[in-house]
């Protein structure tokens, strides 16, 4: 910005965000923090024009009013003088709706949105461990995440979706490696679980028994649907899949469901699912998802050992799944 030293602007500060925000004093003013060799208003109130507007102001004082009885003085010196401003709503019906989504609790704001960075997948693992849930990223669509051997937390996911028992959860793992704990693998062929995963794709398995799952996961089923998320936006931005580093760092497969009500449609932005924040013990904001609403491609290879896949969802690798299954002489079927 003009004004700083050597014209490079601010460094190491991230200006960008998805809000229309305008300066209360008007500057126009791109930061917040004292930068050296600028001269001029820091302005710390920000608003959303959208919403509200200034109704009143005691904004900067006159040179001569400065001299004369504000800061700085000999007495008091500082380079601060406090600039104070009244905003109000728009539509004053409307700011009720509006609050509620910043509930005033400490324990109700940490279910607002959060970045999903690498710092934060312990304060999530934390939450499941207490048989929570959390919102997060995958490589297609917004997710819920409970650790699949708690009780507790798949029952609670289901309750939240207003989803029936009946309706199966796939399961996420940290690697190609940990499937081998949940499904049987020996029947495919070598290399295949590799050429899929890590990718937007949940491939449908005979379920082994004793495995480390709650009875109450897809009680009844004899097959499990394994994902382990690719990278998405978010995970090429901050160079790690917080989904995946989950699973990873839990140990165990976490139960993995889309971020929507039962019947709505799935979300690829945190804002789509807002009525399901406070279900959730955190919220993980990666952005808005590329690979749209299609979600992950599903293959059943329950009876790869015929020569045969079935296709049970077309989703938005499917192009890349048979190219694949050509690879193995393997013919895919609706």
């Amino acid at each position: 910005p003009a004004g700083v030293e050597g014209g490079g602007g601010v460094v190491g500060v991230d200006l960008e965000h998805d809000l229309e925000l305008a300066s209360a004093c008007g500057l126009g003013t791109p930061f917040t923090n004292y930068v050296r060799g600028y001269i001029g208003c820091l302005d710390y109130i920000f608003y959303q024009p959208s919403l509200l507007r200034v109704a009143a102001s005691a904004g900067m004082p006159s040179h001569d009013q400065v001299k004369a009885t504000a800061l700085p003085s000999g007495r008091f010196p500082s380079d601060h003088v406090s600039l104070c401003y009244d905003l109000e709503w728009l539509r004053p019906a409307q700011s009720a709706s509006i609050l509620c989504r910043y509930p005033a609790g400490l324990s109700q704001r940490e279910r607002m949105p959060q970045p999903a960075s690498r710092h934060l997948v312990g304060k999530a693992l934390k939450a499941l461990e207490h048989g929570k849930f959390v919102a997060l990223p995958t490589d297609t669509l917004y997710g819920l995440a409970c650790l699949a051997s708690s009780e507790e937390g798949i029952a609670s996911l289901y309750s939240a979706k207003n989803r029936a028992q009946s309706v199966p959860l796939a399961i996420c793992v940290g690697s190609t490696a940990d499937i081998s704990q949940y499904a049987d693998t020996s029947q495919l062929p070598q290399g295949i679980l590799e050429d899929l995963l890590p990718g937007p794709v949940t491939v449908v398995l005979k379920r082994l028994e004793g495995n480390r799952v709650c009875k109450s996961f897809n009680k009844g089923l004899d097959t499990i649907g394994v994902r382990v998320p690719g990278d998405d936006l978010n995970a090429r931005r901050e160079g790690f899949s917080f989904c995946r580093e989950l699973a990873r760092r839990s140990g165990e497969a976490l139960a993995l469901t889309s971020a929507n009500i039962s019947q709505k449609r799935s979300t690829v932005n945190v804002n789509e699912f807002e009525e399901l924040w406070q279900t959730c013990a955190h919220v993980y904001d990666g952005g808005v998802l590329e690979a749209g609403r299609a979600g992950s491609t599903v293959v059943d290879l329950t009876e790869v050992c015929d020569g045969h896949v079935r296709i049970l969802r077309e989703g938005c690798a499917i192009d890349e799944v048979r190219k694949v299954m050509a690879s193995y002489h393997l013919s895919p079927r609706q």
